[in-house]
This record gives C-alpha cells, sequence and structure tokens, in this order.
C-alpha cells in the first residue's frame, strides 16, 4: 500500500508542475487510490494523504479544468483519435477526483469540506462543467448538495460566499446557467441555503449560550461574542481567564492534541439545526445512509470511538431524541482529527 501511495503522490505533483498532460499516466493512480480508500482508512494507506489528500486532489481538478491544459499525445498513429481519447481520460480523472473527495469527506467531515472549499472546489466545477463531459456535471452537482449538509458550520458559510464572488468576478454563473442547468439548480440551493442560515448568525452572536467549558461554572451561559478561546487546544472556550486556571488541571493534558470541531462551531451548528429542523431532517437521509454503512466497518470505530455524552434536553431538538442521535453522529464523523 505505501508503493501505491507513493505512485499517487508522485504522479500528481508532478502534474501541478506541467501544461502537458499524459493522462494515461494518471488515470491509473487516481483508480488504484480511489480503489485503495473504499476499503482502507486514509490515514493506514499514507499519513501524507490522511493530511493533504483533499487539497491536493482538488488541486489537481483544477488544473484539469484548465482551458490551458493540453494533452501529451501517445503513440497513436492518429493524432486526432490520440487526442479524443486523452480529452475522454481527463474527465475520467476529474470524475475519479471526485470519487476521492466523497470518500474524503465521509471519513474526515467538516474539516475535509473546509480543505477542499479553500482550494476553490466550486469554482473549478463550474469550469469543468464548461469544459468537460456529462458526467463530471452530475458528480459537480451531487457533491454541491452535499456540501450543502455542511452549511450548518459558520466556516463553510463563508467560503462558498467567498466562492460566489469569485464565480461572479470571473462570468462563470453566467455562463453555466445558459448552459449547465443541472449544475446552475445544485448551486442555487446551495448558495440559497447558505445565505439563508448566514443572516441568523449576528442574532447568535449575542444570545446567551452554555459555552464555558469549566464544568464548575457558576454561570457558564455567555454570549459567544464574548467567548475567550483556549490557546492551547484552540477548541474549547470558557466565559473568563479564572474559569480556564479553574480548568487547567484537568484540560491540560489535551491541550496539545489535535482536537476536533471548534466548540463554537458545534454550538451554532445544534443551534442552526434547532431554528431550521425541517430542512435539516430533509438533508440527513444521505448522512442516515452514510452512517449506516460506517456502522458495518469496524475498523474506524476501532481508531476513534465514538463517546457521546448523555445530556438531558427538554427543548428544541431535544424532544427528538432520533434527531440528536443522528446529530451527534454527525458531529462525531465531522469531528475526525486532522493529522
Amino acid at each position: 500500500m505505501p508503493d501505491a501511495a507513493l505512485l499517487f503522490i508522485t504522479h500528481i505533483l508532478g502534474t501541478l508542475e506541467i501544461d502537458t498532460i499524459n493522462m494515461r499516466l494518471l488515470n491509473g493512480p487516481l483508480t488504484l487510490m480511489a480503489y485503495a480508500l473504499d476499503f482502507h482508512s486514509d490515514y493506514i494507506i499514507c499519513p501524507f494523504i490522511a493530511c493533504h489528500g483533499p487539497t491536493i486532489v482538488t488541486a489537481l481538478m483544477t488544473r484539469l479544468a484548465s482551458s490551458k491544459l493540453t494533452c501529451e499525445l501517445g503513440n497513436i498513429k492518429d493524432r486526432k483519435l490520440d487526442k479524443h481519447i486523452q480529452g475522454n481520460m481527463a474527465e475520467s480523472s476529474f470524475v475519479l477526483c471526485i470519487k476521492i473527495l466523497e470518500i474524503c469527506i465521509r471519513m474526515r467531515g467538516l474539516p475535509c469540506v473546509v480543505q477542499i472549499l479553500q482550494g476553490r472546489l466550486l469554482p473549478t466545477c463550474f469550469k469543468a462543467a464548461l469544459f468537460l463531459g456529462h458526467r463530471s456535471r452530475i458528480l459537480c452537482s451531487a457533491l454541491f448538495r452535499r456540501i450543502a449538509t455542511f452549511s450548518i458550520y459558520p466556516k463553510v458559510m463563508h467560503l462558498v460566499i467567498k466562492s460566489d464572488r469569485h464565480l461572479e468576478t470571473h462570468g462563470l454563473k453566467a455562463l453555466a446557467k445558459s448552459t449547465v442547468l443541472e449544475l446552475w439548480t445544485s448551486w442555487n440551493i446551495l448558495y440559497d441555503t447558505v445565505v439563508e442560515r448566514h443572516t441568523t448568525k449576528p442574532s447568535y452572536s449575542v444570545l446567551p449560550r452554555k459555552l464555558c467549558n469549566n464544568p464548575q461554572c457558576p454561570n457558564p451561559y455567555i454570549r459567544p461574542v464574548d467567548a475567550k478561546r483556549c490557546k492551547g487546544c484552540l477548541y474549547v472556550h470558557y466565559c473568563s481567564r479564572e474559569c480556564q486556571k479553574d480548568h487547567w488541571t484537568s484540560h491540560r493534558q489535551k491541550s496539545g492534541e489535535l482536537m476536533r470541531v471548534d466548540t463554537l462551531y458545534q454550538d451554532f451548528a445544534e443551534w442552526m439545526v434547532d431554528l431550521d429542523l425541517p430542512r435539516f431532517l430533509a438533508d440527513t437521509k444521505e448522512i442516515r445512509q452514510r452512517l449506516e454503512e460506517k456502522r458495518a466497518m469496524t475498523e474506524p470505530y476501532n481508531k476513534y470511538p465514538m463517546v457521546v455524552e448523555d445530556i438531558a434536553r427538554t427543548t428544541g431538538i431535544g424532544r427528538m431524541p432520533e434527531v440528536m442521535t443522528i446529530l451527534n453522529e454527525v458531529f462525531f464523523y465531522a469531528a475526525l482529527p486532522v493529522w
């Protein structure tokens, strides 16, 4: 498996540095990696892929969707046929990249979504839909719908809105609207959902929430805008320095570790689900299916044992145990550490 990972990394990093690509040399390693990720944890395959895989795959997709990219002709005498074959293989490679990203999102959740959005995945999908074939359009549309399930997190909201400005600046939205209807529809659903949820963020910032991580705090309810984050783990929050000092003895051993999603992100996501429960229930159909697939795989549970705190909830989504179970599991998979 390390040899396969080395082959994958070498070919992708080599592709990012050149303008002319032989698709025959790229398609094989992508196929091998997509197959391997279906059966093995990315960290077992290669720690580098577990940490940087989404970033380099997104960068490769950007190269494949570039109008300046040219294909290196092979040994086929009919140059027109050879160019046609390599063009089809470019789309095939792009499709394999999407498959790899889908697996990474299933494994890593929120950290992976943030990585690929920072790599400008959304503009890349628009370009691919214009330059590549029909398969890439369908899969990009499905990927947009999957990203929409993570739009309850502020970081994802910010990156989607930032991507929209990029699309507007480069005129990609107008082109997609007139030529790629399915992608345009999926984008509108994603963007409208993000904008609608983003408008509620100022209200959340001044709403007292139970955010102080010190169990002995006499008044853990503070406004998110006033919460003070631990500088050691960049994960938990306190109402004051005094509370952080009181809790430091038990928190110190965790402060140097790679932590999960920021507690403010988690709390905001839960608050958003409470506000937008009907839409969230609709979005969880696919998540539920993925969770069932995860339950059939013992390795991730052995590696990342799930511990869910049972807290009595009497308001909002707490009245619906099934929703809380899904939410807790979504948080678990979205909060796997980035190595």
